[in-house]
């Protein structure tokens, strides 16, 4: 029947803590919930749950010394799920300022997993991502918090140098964009 707002919040949040909890204690499940996960960012019915599945993910990369390689499993989420597009996902969900939870996870999410998306980014990113940590608080504009979103994707095309990349990362940007405005 019908649950009440507090009752859904706790659900919520046990659910929440239990992942981050599953993320932090069994080592064995690691590699599979990493690929997972990052599933679960590039699909539009968990773009609520980014923050949560974000901050999981960093967890998991910055624990990953007990992660077990297993090679077939990555060669499959390989095909299912691109670092390109988990990096663009998250960059067009970083948009709003106000989204301060989601934005910070994101971000340290990013900065974590740059070297995935492309080799080049993991030095660069670290200042550009740290810079970015200190204006999430504060109440930046939108055009102010926009343009030093763009600062970062200029930053990251200037270090991949490749202009089969920004091609992919492009087009995957603008189908982004259209199904994100043509979401309600």
């Amino acid at each position: 029947p019908n649950a009440s707002k507090y009752e859904i919040s706790d659900l919520h949040d046990t659910c929440k803590s239990s992942l981050i909890l599953m993320c932090n204690t069994v080592t064995s499940i690691r590699t599979q919930l990493r690929n997972l996960l990052l599933t679960t960012l590039t699909v539009d019915e968990f773009t609520a749950s980014m923050a949560t599945v974000s901050h999981c993910l960093t967890s998991l990369l910055q624990n990953n010394s007990d992660v077990i390689a297993c090679e077939q499993m990555e060669k499959e989420i390989e095909l299912k799920c691109s670092p390109d597009l988990v990096f663009v996902r998250c960059l067009t969900y970083i948009v709003d300022p106000d989204e301060q939870e989601r934005n910070k996870n994101l971000l340290v999410f990013l900065e974590e997993y740059s070297g995935d998306v492309h080799n080049n980014l993991k030095n660069s990113w670290t200042v550009e991502i740290q810079r970015l940590l200190k204006f999430v608080d504060k109440s930046e504009s939108k055009e102010q918090w926009h343009g030093m979103l763009l600062d970062v994707l200029v930053s990251a095309i200037e270090q991949v140098n490749s202009n089969k990349w920004v091609e992919i990362i492009a087009t995957m940007l603008s189908q982004q964009v259209l199904s994100k405005k043509q979401s309600p």
